[in-house]
């Protein structure tokens, strides 16, 4: 039952975030970028994390390989979130190439002198601008943005192997990419959320936990982390410093 007020909560408040008027929007727009609203973002973006499985491609293989999909594979969201939230598709687009941009001429960074940093460095821009492509086209949906995500994370990891001088750099790189992807991220999330198909999860997931007598971690936490709710993309950041 707790989880269920739990789950009824969450559709609460996306209810409320999905329902805002277009001219409201733009108050949405002015909320200011501190960690707090990047930690609450990113953590409903892993909310629907996809199998790590994703991650096991080479990293000799560009990451916007993954984030290709088909028009058969085009989420009726993605429409939706163009009509109700224009303002906000609009300004992630300037913002992310604004940051390619930026980023784009790996030249005047020193720290991509070392090549395996500025492979990486490249890949992370490429991933921005496929995010910009995609979303042009209307292609952008929580998967996506996921799969962006564990990209980028993966991305990192190979940078503390290879090039480890260069992995604060790196992170300031991908922090900034992942706060630009944040605010649209939460509102698909919130879009594409159905209770009902949360409610069956929960509840397979609950009766697994208790059949399972191996279960060493109480029964919350233990499906907290079969539906990835603990999971945050920082976290990955944060373990590298």
């Amino acid at each position: 039952q707790q989880q269920q007020q739990q789950s009824q909560q969450h559709l609460c408040t996306c209810k409320q975030q999905t329902n805002l008027p277009n001219s409201n929007e733009g108050s949405l727009s002015n909320v200011s970028p501190h960690e707090d609203f990047l930690y609450g973002s990113l953590q409903r973006l892993e909310s629907r994390s996809i199998s790590m499985s994703m991650l096991d491609a080479n990293i000799s293989s560009s990451p916007c390989k993954m984030l290709n999909m088909s028009d058969q594979e085009m989420d009726p969201m993605a429409y939706v979130y163009k009509e109700r939230y224009p303002k906000a598709k609009v300004q992630m687009e300037e913002r992310l190439q604004n940051f390619v941009d930026t980023y784009k001429a790996v030249d005047k960074y020193d720290y991509c002198s070392d090549g395996s940093a500025r492979f990486i460095h490249n890949q992370i821009v490429e991933l921005a601008r496929n995010c910009v492509e995609k979303s042009h086209e209307n292609l952008v949906t929580t998967s996506y943005f996921n799969e962006m995500t564990n990209s980028l994370e993966r991305l990192l990891l190979d940078a503390k192997d290879k090039c480890p001088q260069a992995i604060e750099n790196l992170q300031t790189v991908v922090r900034k990419l992942l706060l630009t992807i944040a605010r649209s991220a939460r509102l698909l999330e919130c879009l594409e959320f159905d209770p009902e198909d949360f409610l069956r999860t929960l509840d397979e997931v609950e009766c697994q936990a208790k059949i399972n007598g191996n279960i060493k971690q109480d029964i919350p936490k233990y499906i907290c982390s079969k539906l990835n709710l603990e999971r945050n993309p920082l976290d990955v950041i944060d373990a590298l410093q």
